[in-house]
């Protein structure tokens, strides 16, 4: 999603850039799809910089303006649907260039600073209030595929051991969906995808809206196609500069949304997870030495 030329660019004149302009180099890098979807005012609000430092990095860089630079990345955006590749190829530089130790702590802290930003107002006010909708759903369907599918099993697994009326809509033999046949109105659809988006996940969620049932969306932009399907959006960073795939928040906002519904549950919820922790203690679900010495 980075044009080469432009990673190049940055990458090689960021150490003689002026702070203001190191700080827009690092978000134009970090957060790609931003660049090619927001406005520059609202980048340079997320960026800490006035709005001129962003005029004057892309004419830094050579460019006329900074809407010269949001159109290379636009272009870029609906020209791949995966940048994957591209991406391998920035993390193999960045070892070359940093080393395995350093590419390593800047990746871990890059990953904590976005799992951080779930706890911004806005983001955690709509965490909460979807977690409410949650709670007072009669079902709530689970649907996430490829690297998505881990977060959304993990909120099912989760919520449903506190006895929270949850199923994943998985597909094995293509009948996963079938799941949708039987809701009716009160019933809500969680989705998680994030870009490059996987189809079947917006089809669901299409799906589940032209049923008349809320959807929950949590995915990387209000302007994702998942997005344009929910009643209500938790926006979560996905990006990460020379990461093949961000997951670190998606799983973080799963166990938040989880905790937020158990922690409704009240008695009757606690009442559910011991009688079913009491049945994985008669199956032997979990390893003991005592059940290691019975073999």
């Amino acid at each position: 999603m980075i044009p080469q030329a432009v990673f190049r660019q940055i990458t090689e004149s960021f150490p003689a850039l002026p702070n203001r302009m190191q700080r827009v180099g690092r978000y134009v890098l970090d957060h790609p799809a931003d660049v090619a979807l927001l406005t520059m005012r609202e980048q340079a609000r997320r960026a800490g910089v006035p709005p001129a430092a962003m005029t004057r990095f892309a004419q830094r860089l050579g460019f006329a303006g900074y809407d010269a630079l949001r159109d290379l990345f636009a272009a870029s955006m609906r020209g791949r649907v995966s940048d994957f590749g591209v991406r391998a190829g920035q993390l193999a530089a960045r070892r070359a260039e940093l080393g395995e130790a350093t590419l390593a702590q800047s990746l871990t802290r890059a990953l904590v600073e976005r799992v951080a930003l779930l706890a911004e107002p806005e983001r955690l006010a709509a965490l909460v209030e979807a977690a409410g909708q949650l709670a007072r759903a009669r079902h709530v369907f689970c649907v996430g595929h490829r690297s998505c599918y881990a977060p959304a099993f993990h909120f099912a697994y989760l919520a449903g051991l506190h006895g929270s009326p949850t199923r994943l809509l998985d597909a094995p033999g293509g009948v996963g969906f079938d799941g949708l046949n039987a809701a009716e109105a009160g019933d809500l659809l969680l989705a998680f995808s994030f870009t490059p988006y996987t189809r079947v996940t917006v089809e669901a969620a299409e799906s589940a809206r032209l049923l008349g049932l809320g959807v929950i969306a949590v995915t990387d932009s209000a302007l994702s196609p998942l997005a344009r399907q929910a009643s209500r959006t938790i926006i979560v960073p996905a990006d990460l500069t020379g990461a093949t795939q961000v997951a670190s928040p998606a799983f973080a906002a799963a166990e938040l949304l989880a905790a937020l519904v158990v922690a409704r549950s009240g008695p009757e919820g606690q009442a559910v997870l011991e009688r079913n922790e009491a049945e994985f203690d008669r199956r032997g679900v979990y390893w003991n030495e005592a059940s290691r010495r019975a073999i």
